[in-house]
């Protein structure tokens, strides 16, 4: 059993990994929009589920990529000095959204 705080260490292996760093970079945050790949509509946590099997032949659902993107911005949250590839911004969309409202 893994003594990791994520987790999640069995699924992602260093070579899942680094493609799933590679596919943040690659696909960037767009919030609720559908991204066009290969002539069809999807979504970026589907997107990247399809660039870590082609590139690494191991499958992960579009659920444990939104689950692993929730865990590196929780790891990001309690130290963000520490960058993450692929992220743009340290700050949750609460927290902007926060600032916006103290602004009124």
């Amino acid at each position: 059993m893994s003594t990791s705080d994520d987790g999640d260490d069995g699924v992602w292996t260093p070579e899942v990994e680094s493609a799933f760093k590679d596919a943040l970079v690659k696909w960037p945050q767009c919030g609720r929009r559908k991204i066009v790949f290969e002539d069809k509509m999807f979504g970026r946590n589907e997107i990247i589920a399809m660039w870590i099997q082609r590139q690494t032949g191991q499958m992960r659902t579009r659920k444990q990529v939104s689950s692993h993107i929730q865990v590196i911005g929780r790891k990001r949250k309690r130290d963000p000095r520490k960058p993450y590839d692929g992220q743009a911004s340290s700050r949750t969309r609460t927290e902007l959204q926060s600032d916006d409202d103290d602004d009124d």
